[in-house]
């Protein structure tokens, strides 16, 4: 190798190239070479900076995209929170996703029941001023009213998760956080509302115990399987608590807590869950647990009150489906019935607010409700479109009939009440128990319902009333099955002993009255065998014969008497030509044959010390009106008969002919005192429908023809109240019937009336009780008129078709009403007495017997007022403290007791 060649290695070349001048150092260890770190350190950093470089702005692109994205998502969003709280159907739609028309359907219909953020299915409701949920914009300060956003983006942006935390209150006032939870994706012009995705819920899992399999999407897989454990808990717990549930070894329920949001919505309507079920032929499905709100909050005790708040709710949903499969109701006939029946029986179990008041019950009364006027509501099958009163009322009336039917658990009820082609009264018929003698309730539930609307209960709890001091009586008619009468009998009831006696019986038919002094009765008698009528007198513990007709007349008292009790008016007939005479019957002056008589010139209103009286028509007819008032009482003999004016005259209380004065046309006098009178007449501008000029008072045995204009009069002619005294008779119009039809209810500001009589009582001097009657309607209208203030007010009403009466409690506290009504009662033998308080201006009904003979008292007030006797219906006499609101119930096997009396021993 020749000396001059000039050799170079691949490292001597490196180190031209890098310009490397510098002695290397010797090798170490072995001859290696160092590691040239620096420049190591120099290429990473300056790599390391150039990635960061990178990194940032791709960090800073995406958080850009990130908070742009997050910024579409909440206008969406608050627009959607916006269009729900206005409930603007409009905007929210347009704010809906298509890709899946069965979830926009269920979502449309959560819009429309209004839970898009309420939870009323669950008991809850939003905190006030929590609505619209209104986010703040990323990265600014949360405004008032503004809440911070949670949302979770997707990789792709294109499908945003929202969750927020609610406020929500619960029935007892406290409140829960929930987190509710939607979810958007981007369309082509705006973030919309989407259905979740099948990864969002998970696969479905479940859990299953001895009662209950629950399903629920693994989403919701921790929540679901608390649920599952405390809700089959809560199964067992309804076994062994309610009454006549018979948890059977093949109980057992499937339930789907579903995803799909109609499973939300259809627990706005009763029974929804279950109506959904049938209509599905599926299994119960509810909401799952994030579709209506997932425990939230800071503490876990927050978190615990939002969880027992949830499981209530669900309880309640499913416990309902529990009792409904073990009573086996059908879903879904007689639907508001048995979700009354249910939510009653929840109630006993902790989950639901049964909310019957006294308030209800007062409402019941004030507006005479009857129990088949709320049987139209209960036997509705579609209860989400009656009013929220009329709900009530509803549940009023089941509250009455699952405590006046003690015997009869509101199991066996919701058994009855799913009975194909059973209307409401025979429901009421099926569960209704055949009291037995001396028992309650009533055998009537017409006469029980206002019973136990005004006191509270059947049996009250409260000590009871002093007896009364005087004795009751009865007189019973009762028709046989051949339609002939049973005989009629005569009873005598000891408050003090409890017992009934048997003083009287008759082949025939009796009515009774009592008369002034609180000493005598008035027995007015018909015997079949010899079809003659007969007046008799029960006093002394004895009946006395006060006038017996001869064979070829008959007689009758109405029990009209003068201020004593001691002249009794009388009228007997010519069964050939129908000739009448008015009488009086000495009741101080009586033998065994009969009192004496004495003959009448014609009908006497005596005035209250019985010195003056205003004559009626004449002696020699029957009483042509239709009124007969009596020891301040009045009532209808025929309310179809129409009201006929009549010559009126003015007398000493014991006149004769020669001494009565005529004062004028008209009806129904009146006393207002001892100089003060009043009647009813045909104003001067229809003296035309009056009877004519020539209309005269007539004695005994005179035949001067009355008017031919009497006919004309009928009713629907103006009628006014006129006054005058004895020392000046000149009549002065007081009020019109045009003038009280200003001071109707307003249902009836259309009607016309005309006025029928007045009534008075000593206690309220300056008070007319105007009786006045719409004969459209048949409905007899009560008016207190202020003659003071000058002011009429309306104060109770009540259809007189077949009866009506009026009458005031001795001490002029109350006034007692009563009438027939077709639709309150069932059958023809029942009618309706208003008590009616003046002062407190309080109206209370009772369902009672109609009178067998009219005019035969069907009630009766003790001397002192304390109790009302009243016939309430066949076999059942009621007996009214009104001061103490309590009704003493006894029963009797006699059949139709329709007149009552009490009488001093």
């Amino acid at each position: 190798m020749s000396a001059n060649f000039d050799w170079q290695t691949e490292e001597d070349d490196r180190r031209r190239q890098t310009d490397w001048d510098e002695t290397p150092e010797p090798p170490r260890g072995g001859g290696k070479r160092r590691p040239r770190w620096r420049l190591i350190g120099l290429i990473a950093a300056l790599a390391v900076a150039a990635g960061a470089l990178v990194w940032w702005r791709a960090a800073e692109r995406i958080e850009a995209t990130t908070q742009a994205v997050r910024t579409d998502v909440i206008a969406s969003h608050n627009l959607v929170q916006r269009a729900a709280s206005d409930g603007d159907e409009e905007i929210f739609r347009s704010f809906l996703s298509g890709r899946d028309p069965a979830w926009t359907a269920g979502e449309l219909e959560v819009f429309r029941q209004e839970l898009f953020v309420d939870r009323a299915p669950f008991g809850l409701m939003p905190a006030e001023g929590s609505l619209p949920a209104i986010l703040s914009a990323p990265e600014a300060e949360t405004a008032a009213g503004q809440r911070p956003a949670d949302i979770e983006l997707s990789p792709s942006f294109d499908e945003a998760v929202v969750a927020i935390d609610q406020p929500f209150r619960t029935a007892d006032g406290a409140t829960i956080l929930l987190q509710q939870t939607t979810v958007y994706r981007r369309g082509d012009q705006r973030w919309l509302l989407a259905p979740p995705l099948e990864e969002f819920w998970g696969e479905w899992q479940s859990s299953q115990g001895e009662y209950l399999r629950l399903i629920y999407p693994g989403r919701d897989e921790a929540i679901g399987a608390q649920l599952a454990g405390d809700l089959d808990a809560e199964i067992a717990r309804l076994c062994d608590t309610l009454e006549d549930i018979d948890c059977s070894a093949d109980l057992f329920l499937t339930v789907r807590l579903d995803t799909d949001p109609a499973a939300l919505a259809a627990l706005t309507r009763p029974l929804g869950a279950l109506e959904r079920a049938r209509q599905s032929k599926d299994i119960i499905e509810l909401p799952a647990p994030t579709l209506v709100g997932l425990p939230a909050g800071d503490s876990a005790e927050q978190r615990a009150a939002g969880y027992e708040a949830l499981r209530q709710g669900y309880t309640r949903h499913l416990l309902s489906a529990v009792i409904a499969q073990v009573v086996g109701w059908e879903c879904c006939d007689e639907k508001l019935l048995f979700q009354l029946l249910l939510e009653y029986q929840l109630s006993e179990l902790g989950l639901a607010e049964w909310t019957v008041t006294e308030a209800d019950y007062q409402l019941i009364l004030d507006e005479q409700l009857r129990l088949r006027d709320l049987g139209s509501y209960l036997h509705t099958n579609f209860p989400f479109d009656l009013p929220q009163e009329k709900v009530q009322q509803a549940r009023t009336a089941v509250d009455f009939l699952v405590h006046s039917v003690p015997d009869v658990s509101v199991a066996e009820m919701m058994r009855q009440s799913n009975r194909r082609a059973r209307t409401f009264g025979r429901f009421v018929s099926a569960i209704w128990p055949n009291a037995e003698e001396g028992q309650p309730p009533p055998a009537e539930p017409n006469v029980a319902w206002w019973l136990y609307a005004y006191q509270g209960s059947l049996t009250p709890d409260e000590p009871a009333v002093p007896a009364a001091e005087e004795d009751l009586y009865l007189a019973c008619t009762t028709m046989g099955d051949s339609q002939r009468p049973e005989p009629s009998l005569f009873f005598r009831y000891l408050p003090e002993e409890e017992t009934w006696t048997e003083l009287y019986r008759l082949d025939g038919f009796i009515w009774m009255s009592p008369l002034p002094g609180a000493d005598s009765l008035l027995l007015q008698e018909f015997a079949l065998a010899s079809e003659a009528w007969q007046t008799s007198v029960w006093r002394d513990g004895q009946r006395l014969v006060a006038y017996a007709p001869d064979d070829n007349t008959y007689a009758v008292s109405l029990g009209q008497t003068d201020p004593t009790g001691r002249q009794l008016i009388a009228y007997s007939f010519d069964p050939d030509d129908g000739f009448a005479n008015g009488f009086l019957i000495n009741l101080d002056e009586c033998e065994d044959g009969g009192c004496s008589t004495t003959p009448l010139p014609a009908i006497p209103y005596w005035s209250p010390n019985g010195e003056w009286a205003i004559y009626t028509g004449s002696g020699d007819t029957y009483p042509q009106n239709v009124l007969v008032s009596f020891d301040r009482r009045y009532s209808f003999l025929d309310s179809s008969v129409p009201f006929l004016p009549e010559s009126l005259a003015l007398g000493p209380g014991d006149a004769e002919p020669p001494d009565l004065t005529e004062v004028g046309q008209g009806y129904a006098p009146f006393w207002l005192d001892e100089s003060t009178y009043g009647y009813i007449r045909y104003p001067s501008n229809a003296t035309s429908l009056a009877p004519s000029a020539g209309t005269v008072i007539r004695t005994q045995g005179d035949a001067t023809p009355r008017g031919s204009g009497v006919g004309l009069a009928g009713r629907g002619a103006g009628t006014e109240v006129v006054i005058a005294t004895l020392d000046d008779p000149t009549p002065r119009t007081l009020i019109t019937a045009a003038d009280l039809e200003q001071f109707l209810p307003d249902d009836n500001q259309m009607r016309r009336l005309t006025l029928a009589y007045v009534a008075t009582h000593p206690a309220h001097p300056d008070t007319l009780f105007i009786v006045a009657l719409d004969d459209l309607e048949q409905r007899a209208h009560v008016f207190a008129y202020d003659r003071t203030a000058g002011r009429p007010e309306w104060r109770l009403s009540l259809l007189y078709d077949l009866n009506h009466s009026l009458s005031f409690s001795p001490d002029g506290r109350y006034l007692a009403m009563t009438g027939h009504d077709q639709a309150t009662t069932s059958g023809d033998n029942s009618g309706v007495m208003l008590l009616h308080d003046i002062a407190a201006n309080r109206t209370v009904p009772f369902v009672t017997r109609l009178p067998f003979f009219l005019p035969s008292a069907v009630l009766d007030w003790t001397e002192d007022g304390r109790w009302l006797a009243v016939a309430l219906a066949d076999n059942l006499v009621g007996l009214v403290a009104p001061e103490e609101e309590q009704v003493q119930l006894l029963s009797h096997p006699y059949g139709a007791c329709t007149s009552v009396a009490w009488l001093e021993p």
